[in-house]
């Protein structure tokens, strides 16, 4: 198949700052994806198990066969204060709200809308400057993530073997129509920047909840050095 993309970002980003110990940040995006597909492939000749194979005896049962062309548009937007209750703290609560949706065309159904992505996300960050060079943040993020689709009603992988193409109640599949991916991030990072020396350790945690049911850790160490006006090394390693 050959896909053609188009994309386009558009965002703006408003702050305000109306008391010396207060400052908000609002900031809003639009991204839009769109691909046109040219597919060659006689689908008719797939065998079973393939996404596009299609018996005759199941014609509308199976995905959709050959699809035409998707847009997905995605709004994202976020709200950030800036409290400064003593001079060497600020406290900086977070909120986010993203959302997706995912259109198709394809040769059998038309139009539809497959899939709806929602984000939300709220936490807080701590800033606290320890010494005159030295900074420590703290971060905590919690997630809330949905994603509905229509897998059900486009596949017939939930009630037939999708090897033999036969009927089959006990055969479930892998395909769901929503999906929990929702997950808790702390992470925490200790930076030291005197003149033309930067460097700082971070570490952090993610785990997932929902259907969503991992956990990460990390840890890394970044250093910046600015050699001239206009040039700076970088090195940093996160395990």
């Amino acid at each position: 198949a050959d896909t053609d993309y188009r994309k386009a970002n558009y965002g703006i980003n408003l702050r305000s700052d109306p008391w010396k110990f207060l400052g908000v940040n609002l900031k809003y995006k639009f991204k839009q994806v769109s691909a046109d597909v040219n597919e060659d492939a006689d689908w008719a000749s797939k065998k079973p198990g393939d996404p596009e194979y299609e018996p005759a005896a199941t014609t509308n049962m199976y995905y959709p066969g050959r699809i035409e062309g998707w847009d997905k548009a995605t709004h994202i937007t976020s709200l950030t204060f800036d409290i400064k209750p003593v001079r060497y703290v600020t406290v900086r609560p977070v909120l986010e709200w993203e959302t997706s949706e995912y259109d198709f065309n394809d040769e059998l159904y038309g139009n539809h809308e497959t899939a709806n992505f929602n984000r939300y996300g709220y936490g807080v960050a701590l800033d606290f400057q320890i010494a005159n060079w030295t900074t420590l943040t703290l971060n905590y993020m919690k997630q809330d993530i949905t994603t509905e689709t229509k897998a059900k009603d486009h596949s017939s992988s939930i009630g037939t073997d999708p090897y033999t193409g036969l009927p089959n109640a006990g055969y479930v599949g892998a395909l769901i129509n929503r999906f929990d991916g929702s997950y808790e991030t702390l992470s925490g990072v200790l930076t030291y920047s005197r003149e033309k020396l930067t460097a700082s350790v971070n570490a952090g945690m993610t785990t997932g909840q929902g259907n969503w049911e991992n956990q990460y850790y990390w840890a890394g160490l970044t250093a910046a050095y600015k050699l001239s006006k206009n040039l700076t090394a970088r090195a940093g390693y996160t395990y």
